[in-house]
């Protein structure tokens, strides 16, 4: 406590504040005081969750394909650290996961949002990159 009598973001004691509402003299300097934390914590989480799905999208997989490819890779370390005994194992012969999807972080940001990064702030319809189309390494041929 502060030696006003107010504390953390100089607000005053809990229950002074519940008697303010409840007499209906609550300053709106105190309700932006008490709202602001909580949107900023709201405004990190949520930009955790951007950064993510940009991630996401430039590697052109959905978050449950990352999920399985999390599952794979950690069932593989532990398959092998048990075959080798050792507890340990090396990271240089892990398998590759390829998506026939992905072309590249560029191509996959602007099949998202268009050719024209500063109309996806305009409000007008804009005509979608045609789909992708995806190709088998081994062929060359369309799936």
């Amino acid at each position: 406590m502060y030696s006003n009598g107010t504390g953390f973001l100089d607000l005053p004691p809990l229950m002074k504040i519940i008697n303010l509402i409840l007499s209906g003299t609550l300053p709106n300097k105190m309700i932006v005081d008490m709202v602001y934390p909580l949107l900023l914590g709201i405004g990190a989480v949520i930009s955790g969750f951007l950064g993510f799905h940009v991630k996401y999208v430039t590697k052109a997989i959905t978050s449950l394909e990352h999920r399985v490819i999390l599952e794979r890779t950690k069932a593989t370390l532990f398959d092998r650290a048990l075959s080798n005994g050792q507890g340990r194992t090396e990271h240089t012969d892990m398998p590759r996961f390829t998506n026939p999807f992905d072309q590249g972080w560029y191509r996959n940001l602007r099949q998202v949002l268009g050719a024209n990064l500063l109309l996806i702030f305009l409000p007008i319809p804009i005509q979608p990159p045609p789909p992708c189309v995806p190709y088998l390494k081994e062929s060359g041929k369309k799936q």
